[in-house]
This record gives structure tokens, sequence and C-alpha cells, in this order.
């Protein structure tokens, strides 16, 4: 908070970037020493337009195309090492968990779980319009999909605890992965996306290659 302001007011950046729902009590303070943006991403999609928006906003347009190319380029090699290695279509499942609970990864409210849901078969879809809603998945309902592949980017809410877990395909044939949350839990933009859907793939096809 004060650090963060007083950091702002040191340096003087040309433009503050902060996400919406977690940095609007800061954005007052900021924006006495320089302009603010809140950026709202829900899809793979979204971080593409902020990242034009930013390069256009700060005269870099020659690093956004590379950027972007590098992202096409990262999720298409993913999708067709998907579709050689024939996994395209089982079901996998993004999730997080921890003290307060647990929620999935979906299409339409994460932008990791939208970039998946391009390159193998995300079937969580957006639960409804409230975000802290929109991947509250119960485990009965994560059982229905039957994940062959899960992802858990923290185990410390101890899943196994639950009979439901222990039904699950996935957790039957040991292809649950925990994975880096600082990458996965918190990633918003394109080079961090594409470098957890390239990890995505390896695992997906190492655990289901036919």
């Amino acid at each position: 908070g004060a650090e963060d302001t007083s950091f702002a007011a040191e340096v003087k950046p040309d433009l503050v970037i902060g996400l919406a729902g977690v940095h609007e009590a800061l954005k007052p303070a900021l924006e006495k020493f320089s302009p603010v943006l809140l950026v709202n991403v829900k899809t793979d999609e979204d971080s593409l337009a902020y990242l034009r928006m930013v390069a256009t906003l700060t005269g870099k347009a020659d690093a956004q195309v590379k950027a972007e190319t590098a992202y096409q380029e990262a999720m298409a090699a993913a999708k067709q090492k998907a579709a050689t290695a024939g996994v395209a279509g089982e079901p996998v499942l993004l999730m997080w968990g921890g003290a307060s609970g647990m929620g999935v990864a979906t299409k339409g409210a994460d932008p990791l779980g939208s970039a998946l849901g391009k390159v193998v078969n995300n079937p969580f879809e957006v639960l409804g319009t409230d975000p802290v809603k929109a991947g509250a998945y119960s485990m009965e309902q994560i059982l229905e999909k039957d994940p062959k592949v899960m992802f858990v980017s923290s185990m410390t809410f101890a899943p196994t605890d639950n009979p439901v877990w222990k039904q699950l395909t996935a957790v039957k044939n040991g292809h649950v992965h925990e994975v880096n949350k600082e990458l996965w839990t918190f990633c918003r933009g394109t080079r961090c996306i594409a470098t957890a859907v390239t990890e995505a793939v390896d695992h997906i096809e190492r655990d289901l290659k036919k």
C-alpha cells in the first residue's frame, strides 16, 4: 500500500498497471504521480488486447508485435503437439486451492483456463457472472467432467480428504501435477500463459500419449 505509493512518487513512471478488483484502493494516491490503468483480464484474448493497448500508450509497437508473435507461435506449437500425440480431446483440469477453498480455471473467466481450452479439452465453463463464483465447482461437479489430467496450483487445502477426489480418473492414474502457484495462478500476461500451456501439454503428452 504505502510503499507502493511512495515508490511511484520517487520514480514517477509513465504508466502504472494494476488489477481490477485488487488495486482500486491505491488508484487515487497513485494518480497524483502517474496515470493508472486497471486491467480486468478474463481470457487470453483480454491479455492480447491489453498488450496492444499498452504498446500504443507507450509507443512500443515493435515490442508488442514481437511478443504477440511469440505467443501465437507457442500456442500453435502446443496445439500441434497435443494433436500429434492424440490427446487434444481428453478432459483436463486446472484448479487452485487453499485454506479459503478451491476454484477451477474456467474458459471465459480465467486467462490460462481460456488459453488451455484452445489447445486441449478444458470442459469447465464459467458458472456465473459473479467472479467469485465463476469457477466455484464442487468436487461432485468436477467428477461429472472426470478430467484425465489435473494441474493443481496448491495442495495445501488437502483435497485427498474428500472421498470424491479418489474417484477421479486423474487421481486413480497418478496424473495429478502440482504446479508453480506464482506462474499458474497469478498468470495474466502472454509470456507466462504460453509457458504454462507449453508445460501443460508436455505433462498431458507424457501421461496420455496414444
